[in-house]
């Protein structure tokens, strides 16, 4: 039984050591927006995050806050 636990707690922890990569913070985030998806599922989204020139992120304006750094341009 301690086997699948010890799995489960190495997964968790290799997911959550990942950081930097969900640390990246983007250049330009576009908030309060109404943007056209091609989603048929959710045609429209709020906001969206870019960085080099590549959307990294797209959603409600919560879903991208977490993208804003210091050096972050942040267009409402």
């Amino acid at each position: 039984m301690k086997k699948p636990i010890t799995a489960v707690a190495v997964c968790l922890l290799s997911i959550f050591s990942a950081g930097p990569l969900f640390a990246q913070k983007a250049d330009a985030v576009v908030t309060n927006a109404n943007i056209r998806t091609m989603d048929a599922k959710r045609t429209v989204a709020r906001s969206m995050a870019v960085l080099n020139g590549k959307i990294i992120a797209i959603g409600s304006d919560a879903a991208t806050k977490s993208f804003v750094g210091p050096k972050t341009r942040v267009i409402n």
